[in-house]
């Protein structure tokens, strides 16, 4: 194409200009791109440009391009545009999700955001390094954390208000086609507030055992803001009948209500469910079942429990939720699911799950890089990612409401067998077969385990690490004391007065022996471990 040289007009001279240098020209940068996209795909285009075309037909030209440049969406440009290898972000086809979508105020105060890139055919990027910014309406969204994999979070605080919260975010400075909502209610005074209320009441009441004196508070104690039973040393719990202890340590139930219902992931593992065993689907599940376990509060039935609630200071607040005649004995099976219902609310309430750690306070601008933590600490956590502890000790991303330092699945780490397990005096050959276990025993209750399930034979739901050093003893049966205990045994030391052989070895992972010799060996590594696995404890519950 020719243009008239404006700096010899005179002549008439004309000198070759390209299609980029002439919209370069009239600075419509609009125009560039156009060009640059539609060269390849639209050449068609080109005909109407034409040498000695005059001033007119330039500017029904430049119309025309304006026209079909409106068709030309953003992705569109920006993938023309790119030259990176990197694969580039579709605006359309990237996704902005809430964790939760409806928020009850008195149970949490926020959720997590997530962003995943797709790329302009609808496939994850896997990569990270793109500059993520998100907006909410109203409340409050800490710094964005860029996972390296495609995936972006922040957590969402949300505002002491009914009231809707849009989030919408942008890719490298772009706005994204995709947005969140997030429904805020505030439940106090109403039903949800007083199911909670409720809950916290059936929870502590030590009426409700055969005989009285057993709640689940006497084996998750709510005063020291670690949940697990503080009356006795012993390293299993002692139910209602005095004498009568459990098999198994009694875990914190801190965050058990971010653990997801029981499943499997898509390699077929088993994932998620509550009790060391995952026997309890959910946590309403989870919340009915120790009502009737024999060493546990040790009723004999569902009647027995309704007939003692009927008894109680609350069982009018109890009617006035689920209706008049929620205790009649035509209604006790729905009773009793009520019960768990409201236990399990209480067990959702912020009391539960504080995020009160110095490794939350760390984790507040989205990074680790220690402007909270010490030197220990810092390098205590550069051992626990090179330890690979992180394997089994870290949320996924796909999970990640909250980093609980749990994957949710179940192993077979090689336990060694606690000689001092109190079921050991009704059977000295008894053995903890975990997931493996058969249906409740008359006798032991569901800790009685024979005979096995093979494909899940020995293994045990892998536990949170949050509060972990204020929550001994350690594993399954409680057979070590101390954090420095179970270092050693992950390091393959020799435990005084433990054996190295497992409790159930034939299943173990990675061949028969799951614990690596010398992993943790340089000068220091251990106490710099066990420096950062002490951030995980929260501020209620340092003792």
């Amino acid at each position: 194409m020719y243009l008239e040289d404006h700096a010899d007009n005179s002549n008439h001279h004309r000198s070759p200009i390209s299609q980029r240098d002439w919209l370069k020209m009239i600075n419509l940068k609009p125009l560039e791109l156009f060009f640059q996209h539609y060269y390849r795909q639209k050449k068609a285009c080109y005909a109407l440009l034409y040498p000695g075309c005059g001033n007119y037909i330039k500017t029904v030209v430049l119309s025309i391009f304006l026209i079909l440049l409106s068709s030309c969406t953003q992705d569109e440009i920006r993938e023309e545009t790119t030259s990176s290898d990197r694969p580039t972000p579709s605006l359309k086809n990237s996704s902005i999700n809430a964790v939760t979508r409806i928020i009850d105020q008195n149970i949490i105060t926020g959720t997590q955001i997530t962003v995943q890139l797709k790329d302009l055919t609808g496939n994850k990027i896997l990569l990270g390094g793109d500059i993520i910014k998100l907006y909410a309406s109203a409340g409050e969204l800490n710094p964005v954390i860029d996972h390296g994999n495609g995936v972006y979070s922040a957590f969402l605080l949300t505002t002491g208000e009914d009231t809707a919260i849009t989030i919408t975010g942008t890719i490298n400075g772009i706005n994204m086609d995709d947005d969140a909502r997030v429904a805020i209610k505030i439940s106090i005074n109403t039903p949800v507030g007083a199911l909670t209320s409720l809950g916290e009441k059936l929870f502590t009441d030590k009426s409700l055992s055969t005989p009285p004196g057993q709640s689940c508070a006497s084996c998750h104690d709510i005063m020291g803001g670690t949940f697990i039973d503080q009356r006795t040393n012993n390293d299993t719990s002692e139910g209602a009948n005095l004498g009568r202890f459990g098999g198994r340590n009694t875990p914190t139930i801190a965050y058990a209500a971010h653990t997801p219902n029981l499943g499997w992931d898509k390699n077929g593992d088993r994932l998620g469910g509550q009790f060391w065993d995952g026997r309890a689907k959910s946590l309403e599940e989870q919340a009915r079942q120790p009502f009737l376990d024999l060493l546990e509060m040790a009723n004999p039935d569902k009647i027995a429990v309704i007939e003692k609630l009927k008894n109680t200071p609350y069982a009018d607040e109890f009617k006035t939720l689920f209706g008049l005649n929620s205790l009649d004995p035509e209604n006790v099976d729905t009773a009793f699911i009520n019960i768990s219902q409201a236990i399990s609310a209480f067990e959702r309430s912020r009391i539960f799950s504080p995020f009160t750690s110095k490794w939350d306070d760390e984790m507040t601008d989205g990074k680790i890089d220690g402007d909270v933590f010490n030197d220990s600490e810092m390098r205590g956590f550069q051992v626990f990612k090179d330890g690979q502890c992180v394997d089994c000790h870290f949320t996924p991303d796909e999970l990640l409401g909250a980093q609980l330092f749990t994957n949710f699945k179940y192993e077979n780490i090689g336990v060694p067998r606690n000689q001092t397990n109190p079921l050991l005096t009704i059977d000295p050959e008894f053995r903890d077969f975990g997931a493996g276990s058969a249906p409740n025993n008359p006798l032991n209750g569901p800790h009685f385990v024979q005979p096995p399930v093979r494909a899940e034979k020995g293994k045990f739901k892998i536990p949170s690490l949050r509060n972990v050093a204020v929550t001994p003893p350690y594993m399954h049966n409680g057979v070590f004391k101390t954090l420095e205990q179970v270092v050693a045994f992950y390091n393959g030391e020799q435990v005084a007065g433990v054996s190295l052989s497992a409790e159930v070895g034939d299943t173990i992972k990675d061949g028969g022996r799951y614990v690596k010799p010398r992993l943790f060996n340089a000068p220091g590594e251990k106490e710099d471990l066990i420096a950062f696995l002490k951030t995980l404890t929260d501020s209620v519950a340092i003792k």
